[in-house]
């Protein structure tokens, strides 16, 4: 992004609602990430071609890849805020019982103002940050009803349950005996 970008964005007016703003800020802090850091990575967003899940929904990455922020429709925003105590209640329980968890780590839910639109997003922890190669993405939910998504040959895709099914042969997914120690754990 170049100066003239930013020094564009600064006269933009932004205005944000944040929702369960001490809680997030808690889990934040608990994964050692400052609020400062937090907002700049998020200031510095580019757009993220993330092709395959069912929702088509637009993501974008934070400039230093540890963040995702996923612009969500009105139904799971809603969705989201029914659900959220509970996920907050788990996050803190096993942040206080040291135990680790599989679920994915959302860091905020905001109502975002630009101009006369309003944008709903999620921003969450960006799985994939620091690994350098990835061969295949799947988007796991558990059910293969309606859980299968088109190959693009011409460009890598997030997978679903049943591409998952076929991609393996239909064959368990192995894991060695530490691995499978730390799941049972955290399930």
């Amino acid at each position: 992004m170049t100066k003239e970008d930013y020094k564009k964005r600064e006269h933009q007016e932004i205005q944000f609602s944040v929702y369960y703003h001490n809680d997030f800020q808690a889990l934040r802090a608990s994964e050692g990430i400052d609020f400062n850091l937090y907002v700049r990575s998020l200031y510095g967003c580019q757009s993220w071609d993330s092709s395959g899940g069912k929702s088509n929904s637009s993501f974008y990455k934070a400039y230093n890849d540890t963040l995702v922020v996923k612009i969500i429709n009105e139904k799971e925003f809603v969705e989201f805020q029914k659900f959220a105590p509970a996920y907050l209640r788990y996050m803190r329980e096993k942040r206080e019982s040291k135990q680790q968890s599989f679920i994915a780590k959302i860091y905020g839910i905001y109502e975002v103002f630009i101009k006369n639109k309003v944008f709903k997003c999620v921003v969450m922890q960006n799985l994939f940050f620091g690994i350098e190669k990835i061969t295949q993405v799947y988007d796991l939910k558990g059910s293969e009803v309606n859980r299968l998504t088109l190959a693009h040959p011409e460009k890598s895709y997030t997978g679903l349950d049943t591409n998952f099914t076929i991609d393996k042969d239909g064959k368990p997914y192995l894991l060695n005996s530490s691995v499978y120690d730390k799941t049972i754990v955290a399930l």
